[in-house]
């Protein structure tokens, strides 16, 4: 009898360990695989040229899918084919990612976010 209840308590014991090491691996976060995705933004303005070269600004940048207007971006050729300079003193729209670590300053000495470009999309001869 109590031989029973002794191996009865046991295997409680030893299921119970087992489901809850079981919930501890289940738990544990999954990998974003589209954190980059996630971090993508796009900009619409006049592509200027900096002091150096392959140097950008992208002015009156407004960014898609906010209210508020930057006034300059820092732009870096990123992944996009062919050279930025084919959109110099146009309307374009920048696709890419913004690095919030590493502001960039401008020649009067504004900060100023700086976006890597992957996609480049031609939008007016003009600015304005």
């Amino acid at each position: 009898m109590y031989f029973r209840t002794f191996t009865a308590i046991l295997g409680a014991v030893a299921m119970s360990a087992v489901l809850v090491g079981a919930q501890e691996k289940s738990s544990t976060p999954s990998t974003n695989t589209n954190a980059t995705a996630a971090n993508t933004v796009t900009f619409t303005g006049c592509l200027n040229s900096g002091s150096g070269k392959d140097n950008y600004y992208l002015t009156s940048a407004k960014q898609k899918g906010t209210k508020s207007q930057e006034k300059t971006v820092k732009v870096l050729q990123g992944t996009e084919k062919g050279s930025l300079e084919r959109y110099l003193a146009q309307e374009v729209e920048l696709t890419g990612t913004v690095d919030p670590a590493q502001p960039a300053t401008t020649a009067d000495g504004a900060q100023v976010r700086t976006l890597t470009v992957t996609k480049a999309k031609f939008r007016s001869q003009s600015c304005g």
